[in-house]
């Protein structure tokens, strides 16, 4: 699991090194006749700024913007198991019972957080990979 959680840190670092390159990712965005695009969004400003890619840098930061967005839940929802564990061994021994309680709402955050975050970027796959396959 230690292997895991490392591999998971390791990949932000890559991830935001090649958005950085390549000027965004292309998970949420959409193909047009004009060629591929990845985007970079301002949500604090509410800009978009898009960049024109290859077929194959798009279909890589596609890929690799997904994986390291559902590797991270993921490793959270292994962490809320390692919690949830804690927990258990907690309630044997004379803990306090706010840290029982906080270890039990810490599971139960992680986990649908989680599940929320990776339904939230599988739909926006789902809706990249439509258009790329309409284009295709």
């Amino acid at each position: 699991m230690k292997i895991f959680f490392a591999v998971t840190f390791i990949n932000w670092f890559v991830f935001f090194a090649a958005a950085i390159v390549i000027g965004g990712v292309a998970l949420g965005t959409e193909i047009d006749e004009k060629g591929y695009y990845v985007s970079t969004t301002t949500t604090f400003f509410n800009e978009e700024e898009k960049t024109s890619v290859s077929a194959s840098v798009w279909f890589y930061s596609l890929l690799h913007t997904y994986a390291t967005f559902a590797l991270t839940p993921l490793s959270w929802a292994c962490f809320a198991g390692c919690l949830h564990r804690v927990r258990r061994r907690t309630e044997d021994e004379d803990t306090p019972a706010w840290t029982r309680r906080t270890a039990t709402i810490l599971t139960v955050a992680f986990s649908l957080f989680s599940a929320t975050m990776l339904f939230t970027m599988t739909s926006d796959l789902i809706d990249s990979l439509s258009s790329w396959r309409r284009m295709g």
